[in-house]
């Protein structure tokens, strides 16, 4: 199975480190510096570590926004970082009838490769009426440490993120949750912090 997409060894997919832990991955969606990622990875004054002009650099992440809707997997974060995201990935809908789907973990080592890892969508539900939230169960492969990463569409674009596991009650099956908000939720929410980050850069004076 192809899947038609170029990453070109950028920004796309960075890890989230506190201190003393690794939290999880995140994904660039804008050259301006914003990713997307799970709300549980999302902790003040992180960082994030990823490929910029092809070497591994690190660099500090603000949380611009972080919300869970209440439901298993149903989170997802906003971050910003100040440094230019060459290639980031383009947002899709969640399509009814979607049912291939890939996901992305990162190898950050010196060859920073990519793993692109296959599964289908069991189950799609939306929460709320008005929240612009829908959340995926699929078979993906994902591990601890991939919460936050990318979830595609065959065409190689963003339409979800990983965010755990659920089980179940009196159920012996383990499914691998992704959150998809929609792409008007998250472009409203980066609109309107570069607004607002507009609003309190210092006015320059003349001399």
């Amino acid at each position: 199975m192809h899947i038609n997409f170029s990453i070109n060894g950028s920004h796309c997919i960075w890890k989230i480190e506190s201190p003393d832990c690794l939290l999880g991955l995140a994904t660039g969606i804008t050259q301006d510096g914003y990713l997307i990622t799970a709300a549980h990875a999302a902790k003040p004054h992180c960082g994030v570590l990823g490929w910029m002009e092809g070497k591994l650099a690190t660099a500090r992440a603000r949380v611009v926004y972080k919300k869970s809707f209440g439901e298993p997997g149903a989170e997802f974060a906003i971050l910003h970082i100040e440094n230019h995201i060459d290639n980031p990935l383009r947002l899709e809908p969640l399509k009814s009838d979607q049912k291939q789907v890939y996901a992305l973990a990162s190898e950050l080592g010196p060859n920073g490769r990519l793993i692109v890892l296959a599964g289908q969508i069991l189950n799609q539900s939306k929460v709320g009426a008005d929240e612009g939230i829908s959340v995926i169960s699929t078979n993906l492969p994902t591990q601890p440490g991939d919460s936050g990463g990318a979830v595609l569409s065959p065409n190689g674009n963003l339409i979800g993120l990983n965010t755990g596991f659920n089980m179940p009650w009196l159920s012996f099956k383990v499914f691998h949750t992704a959150c998809a908000p929609s792409k008007e939720l998250v472009m409203s929410i980066i609109e309107r912090d570069r607004q607002e980050s507009k609003k309190s850069m210092p006015i320059s004076k003349p001399n």
